[in-house]
């Protein structure tokens, strides 16, 4: 004899509902589908037409409210929460990224991408505008090996404010700097084995050294605008480190000896 399910929504009517049985058999019957949706999920078929979490039927399996409110933490964590590249809209870890105004580098793989979020949210947001702020999000995000900086520094050669050419009559050299307020230099030594390990990958097999370097450079530069005090200049020195010869590098095509 088949039993007759009893909805567990009963008791948490008014007792009024409880005094006649017939009552609480059709009212039961009726809670029943409320009761799969809310709390214990229901199984959906290939049809689309929904089945009781407990039944046979073949199809996909669909967790209730409560289920999806209880799991509702694990999307908003950054070790947890879903990464699916091949569905854009159901990836929330590029979603949460766009709400905290996080860029996306699609070449970082996705253990740094969740620890990028985690760092950001817990550490970087809050040295914002900071030299320490402006090392770590380097470091994590541009391939950085070692990023040196220095306050209040600026080329002896070079002038601000005023209208200068490249080579006629402004010069960037290593010769020395002066001090100088609200500006600072940036020493970034970008690691040549990560960029070649991305460049040999799946990935970045359509990208030269060469280009992916340009592109890092440009990363720095971008980092550096937006991270670093608005009332501030900044000027960037970067470097790579352990380069081969022969390796990816021309002498004097995109590669200089100094």
């Amino acid at each position: 004899m088949k039993t007759t399910r009893r909805s567990e929504l009963l008791g948490l009517l008014p007792s009024v509902y409880a005094r006649d049985d017939e009552a609480q058999g059709v009212l039961g019957r009726f809670l029943l589908a409320f009761e799969d949706v809310l709390t214990h999920g229901y199984r959906r078929d290939h049809r689309g037409r929904a089945r009781r979490s407990d039944s046979d039927a073949i199809g996909e399996t669909v967790a209730g409210i409560e289920q999806l409110i209880d799991r509702l933490p694990r999307f908003f964590d950054p070790r947890t929460t879903p990464h699916r590249p091949q569905e854009p809209r159901a990836d929330f870890l590029a979603w949460i990224f766009s709400e905290l105004g996080l860029e996306w580098y699609d070449d970082l793989e996705e253990p740094e991408l969740r620890r990028l979020l985690a760092q950001a949210v817990g550490e970087l947001f809050p040295l914002r505008g900071t030299a320490e702020g402006i090392r770590r999000y380097l470091q994590l995000v541009a391939y950085a090996d070692e990023v040196r900086i220095e306050e209040n520094r600026w080329p002896t050669n070079m002038q601000i404010g005023r209208a200068s050419t490249i080579g006629r009559d402004s010069l960037l050299s290593d010769r020395g700097t002066k001090p100088r307020a609200h500006c600072f230099l940036v020493h970034v030594s970008l690691r040549w084995d990560r960029i070649r390990r991305y460049c040999d990958s799946e990935a970045g097999r359509a990208t030269t050294t060469g280009e992916f370097r340009r592109v890092l450079a440009r990363r720095v530069h971008q980092i550096l605008r937006r991270e670093r005090p608005a009332h501030t200049l900044s000027l960037t020195r970067i470097r790579v480190t352990s380069m081969q010869l022969g390796c990816g590098s021309t002498i004097g095509l995109d590669s200089v000896l100094a």
